[in-house]
């Protein structure tokens, strides 16, 4: 089950809509299986699988969403994503593995046309602690990197190269979506069903755990590719970091995101408090300051659209299953989910 759990969002990056597209109507067979084991109990449903809803919207967007274009359909996945509420270790183990391949090819594409030696090494990223070492290994080594590899050698058409960038922009959009998964939190559950923990303020200081988890290392990495200078790709990676950490990024990540642009704004400055000015200082806070725009547009949006909407409903939370009966033809039963995050034990601080 967590196998194909991973295999099923890995693909959510692809560049192949197709690919793509089977990969979300895939989400469903979970759903289906959880029915015909505990259709009858909604709670054992919410148990084996905290994030049915979301699955069954990513299975139906597969065959509703009319554009085959990839931003679209790419922008529709990354909105569902966000929504994700528990951390598994399917969700966690993807997040991972799309992290270290992403590393990879932002390396590889920061320094282009000249060859990165340790493109699918695994550089100085560490092991997921909260799975088996053998298997992360097992299965990045086996697939992805090797893939990266054959993609990215010195002797790559100009058509793969762009293949890679647009590669390595969806794996970016699917890390920042998804961060959540490996955040801190103890998924308890609160009024509605909904973790307490999971539906405080974005706004909240960053823990110390938070310093130790890979998600900080994945903006603060991102961060730096603010100022990239490839003559190829470093207007363009440029542009999708301004855009998918202003647009895409899990807004529990938003702590992190601030506390890492402050980290990098501090370097700034000398030991006299002086300003250290340079042309790629400039440019950083230039970049960042588009970041923040998009972010404090995006929370004052949603605040006016939840001030119009009211006050959300028992019926109205995301948690909110809707079983279908076992029966051919049957109606379909709508509960409220209250249920223990079955993977909190395994959602830890991170050696990043």
């Amino acid at each position: 089950h967590t196998k194909l759990e991973i295999v099923f969002f890995i693909y959510l990056w692809s560049i192949d809509p197709e690919a793509v597209k089977i990969a979300m109507s895939c989400f469903a067979l979970f759903a289906y299986e959880a029915d015909i084991r505990f259709g009858f109990d909604e709670a054992a449903v919410l148990t084996i699988l905290p994030n049915y809803n979301i699955y069954m919207e990513l299975s139906t967007a597969s065959t509703t969403l009319v554009t085959t274009g990839r931003n679209a359909l790419q922008k529709k996945i990354l909105s569902l994503l966000r929504r994700i509420e528990y951390a598994t270790p399917g969700n966690k183990q993807a997040w991972y593995d799309t992290f270290v391949s992403q590393q990879h090819l932002a390396k590889f594409l920061a320094v282009y046309p000249k060859r990165v030696d340790d493109l699918g090494s695994g550089g100085s990223t560490a092991s997921s602690p909260s799975v088996n070492a053998s298997e992360t290994s097992g299965f990045v080594g086996s697939g992805y990197t090797k893939f990266g590899k054959r993609r990215t050698g010195v002797h790559s058409s100009e058509h793969d190269i762009e293949d890679v960038f647009h590669e390595w922009a969806n794996m970016t959009g699917f890390l920042c979506a998804l961060g959540s998964v490996w955040l801190p939190i103890k998924n308890r559950p609160g009024q509605h069903g909904i973790p307490a923990d999971t539906r405080r303020t974005s706004m909240e200081p960053v823990s110390s755990d938070l310093h130790y988890c890979p998600v900080t290392q994945f903006i603060g990495d991102c961060l730096k590719y603010l100022v990239c200078q490839n003559e190829k790709f470093g207007l363009q990676i440029q542009r999708h970091i301004q855009d998918l950490l202003g647009h895409e990024l899990n807004p529990l990540c938003y702590p992190i995101l601030f506390d890492q642009i402050k980290i990098q704004v501090d370097k700034f400055f000398d030991a006299n408090g002086q300003v250290i000015c340079s042309e790629q200082n400039t440019q950083f806070i230039d970049n960042v300051i588009v970041i923040m725009r998009s972010v404090f547009e995006m929370k004052a949006q949603q605040a006016a659209q939840n001030s119009l909407e009211g006050p959300t409903t028992t019926t109205g939370s995301s948690n909110t299953l809707v079983v279908p009966g076992n029966n051919t033809g049957s109606s379909t039963s709508v509960v409220g989910g209250s249920s223990n995050d079955p993977n909190s034990s395994s959602t830890a601080s991170i050696d990043a």
